[in-house]
């Protein structure tokens, strides 16, 4: 349950996960997803069940990196059935289970050096031998047997194939000794990400079951819809294919070089401060031999057609469409009346529980439109509503609206969203495939929604993107070396530095920070206080583990958090504590578990997620952190991706509506939020390095960029990290374009912009002018670089000034 204001400032610390307990259960029931069921499910009273896999003791609540989140405790699938009143576990084969992955764990450590980012495990444990003898006894006593798989997942390593996509040999075996020895057999699916599901066809289970990475209460939540308790009622927001090589982006997925050249080292590289280099980086004067320009690049060939957008257009079966999930009922989807204008068409919508127990339903509303100097997918997600819990012969009306504007497309040639004149044909049901035609509206002349300019432009000359009117010419491929014409920013400084603070004032300010609080309108006559060291450490972060600011110690430190900027004790400036997400704030103490991103989306529930965004700004309040890194939003443009667990979906409307929804809540405790990572950062591989996205402008606007502009317009967050990668040759942090055009001047944004944590490349004085506003987490060296740009004209004072404006506001707008 949530509580009140008042309740989350007077609570222990670390009573507030159980508080918030109740809440990250009925999360993780709402996301879970039910792809497979023969009427196994759910279990009757009187079940008595065999559970296998390593899984059940090895559960994985959340995933690795800034993504991992230290919960008080995590409830694994075998902890959740053995409360449920009725299900009778084989306990014999439970315990041999927990006795093997202890003393095999215990084992593995002693060879296996530990190591990693946060929540990683250097050790997995391998899935135990069975032999024939005891699964014919576990057969004979009980009535259905539990496969549990599990697939972890974190910051800094995309996914592989062989024993992570696919099954590894051990899961091959167990998947067929117990198909073999039981009639019932459910899957529970314990995974960060989507695998291959090939064996459903080789084994066919009576139920499969995807639970993703469910938080610390999955294993009750996974209990509840097993017997029944709660009916599922997730959907995919990702499309399942038969075949990897389905995705149109596996062929272009990873990194690519133009070729190799030798160099001297110069002693510019910076050494990433975690557990990854940014750099393999050699000693100065030392010859090596790195990529061309010092670049990798990836080609999104697939240009548009992304996940389902693909698969409609081009006619590629898959196994489980977007927006797909079982239900233990049925229910009826009939639209009564459309509405159909100018400026919108609005759905009236009647749902009905025709089965017999209760349920929830999502409709989605899917829209056609015209081809004219734009080719469009066959389908495009317009709308979308969750009913309440409804009775068996209940029945609830939705009212869902479109608006036309909100279909446009991105014109490049004209530079504009434009409405081209045409049909546009509208679907109702609750899948992309279980959506029958309801509607059509017709335009007749082509509107120009809103015109911008042509920013970000692909550089590579002979880059193609794949068209449905040429797919056999157009088709992705790997990239041959040819991409030099592309470029690459300039490195920034490496190494500490030591900041000469003679000539500093150290005169008290005639406007404190308590008077600009009172007065907002003080704020540029305050700014204009800071010496140009302090307006330059205020901008760069005081780095990772210090113990004090330049100018001051800290005026808090919260432990385990991402960072804090600086404090500046001559005027009164305290610090704000960011600390990493987004299934949960990522601290030292104990905090609530809550399911990741990719289940939270599989709710379709938008007021749910807002609620989660209130109990988080509620524990943000409690351990006084002011800035959550998160929620993130990139697209899950390939399964591969390991950080899509943290990402919402391959669909830009309900990331963006679920970005929004968790931002609205987080902020009504007056804690902010920081959308990431703007933009197309959608592989872990060489994003340390940089990676070039190269990506055209239709790709860019209609689909990468386009959650961002939902969240951002319904939401208001406090601030955005830009991403690692380049994009089109030029560093996200470092693009004006990106930044200053279409983020601020575009969308209107006044809020604090940020880098990512020791992004490559991006401390140039560019970045800087681009827009950013904090640059994390910082080092002296980083200082030093923007007190001699300052010095030599690179930069000036207005531009310093210009930039502390948003950050310093801000710190105002935080709790102290």
């Amino acid at each position: 349950m949530l509580f009140s204001f008042g309740s989350a400032m007077t609570a222990n610390a670390k009573e507030q996960p159980i508080l918030h307990a109740e809440l990250a259960r009925e999360v993780a029931s709402e996301g879970i997803i039910l792809l497979e069921n023969d009427g196994v499910l759910p279990f009757r009273h009187n079940q008595r069940l065999a559970v296998f896999g390593i899984a059940q003791q090895d559960y994985l609540h959340v995933g690795t990196g800034s993504g991992y989140v230290n919960a008080p405790y995590t409830v694994n699938l075998i902890d959740g059935l053995e409360k449920q009143p009725g299900i009778t576990l084989y306990q014999s084969l439970a315990d041999r289970y927990k006795d093997y992955f202890e003393k095999t764990r215990a084992e593995l450590r002693k060879k296996i050096k530990p190591g990693g980012p946060p929540g990683s495990d250097a050790v997995r444990v391998p899935e135990m031998p069975l032999s024939d003898s005891l699964l014919t006894q576990a057969a004979k006593a009980n009535d259905a047997a539990v496969i549990v798989l599990n697939r972890p997942s974190g910051e800094g390593k995309d996914r592989t194939m062989d024993g992570d996509y696919l099954l590894n040999p051990q899961e091959e075996t167990l998947f067929s000794q117990v198909s073999t020895h039981f009639d019932k057999v459910v899957v529970v699916l314990n995974i960060a990400g989507i695998i291959d599901m090939s064996w459903v066809d080789r084994f066919k289970p009576s139920a499969v079951l995807i639970a993703w990475l469910p938080g610390m209460e999955g294993g009750n939540a996974l209990a509840d819809i097993l017997t029944g308790n709660i009916n599922p009622s997730g959907k995919l927001t990702s499309s399942i294919a038969f075949n990897y090589k389905d995705y149109p982006s596996s062929a272009n997925f990873g990194g690519f070089v133009d070729g190799y050249e030798k160099r001297v080292a110069d002693g510019t590289e910076i050494e990433y401060w975690g557990f990854i280099p940014n750099h393999k980086t050699p000693a100065k004067g030392v010859e090596y031999e790195r990529p061309v320009n010092n670049r990798y690049f990836v080609e999104y060939e697939e240009d548009i057609y992304v996940g389902y957008r693909y698969f409609e257009t081009f006619g590629v079966p898959v196994r489980y469409p977007f927006g797909f999930g079982l239900s233990y009922t049925q229910f009826d989807i009939t639209v009564g009346s459309v509405e159909s204008r100018a400026s919108e068409s609005v759905f009236t919508v009647k749902v009905t529980n025709r089965g017999k127990v209760a349920g929830k339903e999502v409709v989605q509303i899917y829209v056609n439109k015209p081809d004219g100097n734009l080719e469009q997918p066959e389908k495009v997600l317009a709308a979308f509503a969750k009913t309440n819990l409804l009775q068996p012969d209940e029945s609830q009306t939705l009212t869902i609206t479109v608006a036309m504007n909100d279909l446009a497309s991105f014109d490049t040639s004209a530079s504009a969203y434009v409405l081209e004149p045409g049909r546009y044909s509208f679907f109702a049901g609750n899948s992309v495939k279980h959506a029958p035609l309801v509607s059509v509206n017709h335009l007749n002349t082509r509107r120009v929604v809103k015109q911008v300019s042509k920013e970000m432009p692909v550089l590579v000359k002979d880059f193609h993107v794949l068209s449905k009117f040429a797919p056999v010419e157009t088709k992705p491929e790997t990239p041959p070396l040819h991409a030099k014409d592309a470029g690459s920013p300039p490195p920034g400084p490496g190494g500490e530095a030591t900041i000469d603070l003679s000539g500093e004032t150290t005169e008290q300010a005639e406007i404190s920070f308590a008077d600009v609080s009172r007065n907002t309108a003080l704020l540029k006559q305050y700014i204009a206080q800071f010496s140009d060291t302090e307006l330059i450490a205020l901008l760069v972060g005081p780095g990772m583990g210090s113990e004090k600011s330049l100018f001051g110690p800290f005026s808090k430190v919260v432990e385990g958090a991402a960072g804090q900027t600086a404090t500046i004790k001559r005027l009164g400036l305290p610090s704000l504590a960011l600390a990493d997400g987004p299934a949960g704030l990522r601290l030292e103490a104990k905090t609530t578990g809550f399911p990741v991103g990719t289940l939270v989306a599989s709710t379709w529930n938008v007021p749910l997620a807002e609620k989660m965004g209130v109990a988080v700004g509620q524990e943000a309040r409690l351990h006084q952190v002011d800035l959550w890194l998160a929620p993130s939003l990139n697209i899950h443009r390939n399964p591969l991706n390991g950080r899509n667990f943290e990402y919402y979906s391959e669909d830009p409307l309900i990331s963006g509506q679920m970005a929004a929804a968790v931002t609205r809540g987080v902020q009504s405790q007056q804690v902010g939020v920081t959308l990431k990572h703007l933009v197309a950062n959608n592989q872990e591989a060489h994003r340390f390095d940089g990676i070039d996205t190269v990506v055209s402008e239709r790709a860019l606007r209609d689909i990468y960029l386009k959650g961002f502009e939902i969240a951002l317009s319904a939401s208001n967050p406090r601030a955005i990290m830009t991403a690692y990668n380049a994009v089109n040759g030029t560093y996200t942090a470092a693009s004006e374009d990106l930044i200053s055009h279409i983020l601020r001047g575009e969308w209107g944004y006044d809020g604090v912009v940020m880098t990512d944590w020791e992004g490559d490349g991006i401390y140039s004085y560019e970045a800087l002018l681009a827009g950013n506003n904090l640059f994390m987490p910082g080092f002296p060296g980083q200082i030093q670089y923007f007190v001699d740009g300052l010095k030599s004209g690179q930069i000036s004072r207005e531009d310093l000034e210009a930039a502390a404006l948003p950050l310093v506001r801000l710190i105002l707008s935080s709790p102290h």
